[in-house]
């Protein structure tokens, strides 16, 4: 629930906060629409203004569409004859992005196994220091398949963390 502070509505940012959201020349035309409009009118001029669709990077989609709904709002104001009957913004598109997809999963497996091959050299040159000199029979066995299981555990948790990190960038 909008409790009048930044982040909270679109609308009120732009009018009370002064925050950019739409655009210098957009943002404007709010807050001229707001100070001009009566207040049986602002209801359907503000859900336009809130549910004004943005995209991935975060600014408004079809920006020229929206300049001209502003100025057709602003032109009804001195003749209510005009009164815009598009309320509704337009519904976003969305881009299809399988290069990216594909690109992210290539940066994840490539992540993934950098991880474990770095996660798996520190573990190996340290276990070789750890394991006594020759130990005879089973116990070089059993060190050794500890060591081994030591490897993977630290790959395992390489490639995980190697992953997270190359899809983070």
């Amino acid at each position: 629930m909008a409790n009048g502070r930044p982040g909270d509505s679109v609308h009120h940012d732009i009018v009370h906060h002064r925050i950019p959201c739409f655009g210098r020349d957009c943002d404007d035309l709010v807050r001229e629409i707001t100070d001009r409009l009566p207040p049986e009118r602002q209801g359907p001029f503000v859900r336009l203004v809130e549910s004004w669709p943005y995209g991935i990077d975060g600014k408004p989609l079809q920006p020229h569409d929206l300049r001209q709904r502003l100025e057709a709002w602003r032109a009804s104001i001195d003749d209510p004859s005009l009164e815009p009957n598009e309320t509704v913004p337009p519904q976003p598109m969305l881009e299809p992005e399988p290069v990216r997809a594909a690109g992210r999963v290539l940066r994840g497996i490539i992540g993934c196994l950098a991880g474990a091959a770095l996660f798996a050299f520190i573990t190996l040159i340290t276990g070789s220091f750890l394991i006594e000199g020759n130990a005879p029979g089973d116990r070089a066995l059993g060190d050794g398949l500890t060591l081994l299981a030591i490897i993977l555990v630290a790959s395992i948790i390489g490639g995980v963390l190697g992953a997270r990190w190359m899809l983070r960038r």
